[in-house]
């Protein structure tokens, strides 16, 4: 019925999202994560008009209350061996703290971009990679120890950060805990593989 993209349907997927920023598309697939300073950019350098939108959370049937459930609030949990001195502990502890620091503190933006002046510079007060960032500072690498709580930031784009932030305020009332929200639970040891 010509609302699907020809290039869709042959399978090209790779170019999906130049046909979404140039407008060849309406509508693409992707989840929340596509409200970021990213997409904006290439958004942005398509059509100077450019902004994401996306659909509220519905219903399977379109009629019903929808319900989405919650996902876990702790992504990632990082264990002690319990044979750990006291010292080492601490010392482990310290860490996780300093990985943890919240948005915008000095502990903050050295874990996510490294040395000013080295690894990054401030454009309009936003910390810029330079060469050496780009190459040096990966900032993912340590979330998986300790990370602080989650922030939307677009530095530079802040239409993309109060776009995603009414998103996310009109549809939580569609969020529901399931039965077994934040529970870390074991295989027993019997019925291991």
């Amino acid at each position: 019925a010509g609302y699907v993209h020809p290039d869709a349907l042959a399978g090209d997927s790779g170019n999906a999202s130049t046909r979404f920023y140039g407008g060849k598309t309406l509508i693409q697939g992707g989840g929340t994560a596509g409200f970021n300073l990213s997409d904006y950019q290439s958004g942005t350098a398509a059509n100077p008009n450019y902004r994401r939108g996306a659909f509220d959370i519905i219903a399977a049937d379109g009629k019903s209350k929808p319900q989405f459930f919650l996902s876990n609030s702790t992504a990632e949990v990082s264990y002690l061996n319990a044979n750990l001195r006291p010292e080492q502990i601490e010392e482990l502890l310290a860490v996780a703290n300093y990985l943890a620091a919240p948005y915008g503190s000095a502990e903050y933006t050295m874990v996510n971009y490294g040395v000013e002046g080295v690894h990054y510079t401030r454009r309009n007060g936003i910390p810029t990679a330079t060469d050496d960032g780009k190459k040096f500072v990966q900032a993912q690498t340590y979330p998986f120890l300790a990370a602080p709580q989650q922030v939307i930031s677009n530095p530079g784009a802040d239409v993309v950060t109060k776009d995603y932030a009414a998103w996310q305020a009109a549809n939580v009332k569609a969020l529901y805990k399931p039965v077994f929200w934040n529970m870390n639970i074991s295989m027993p040891q019997s019925l291991a593989t």
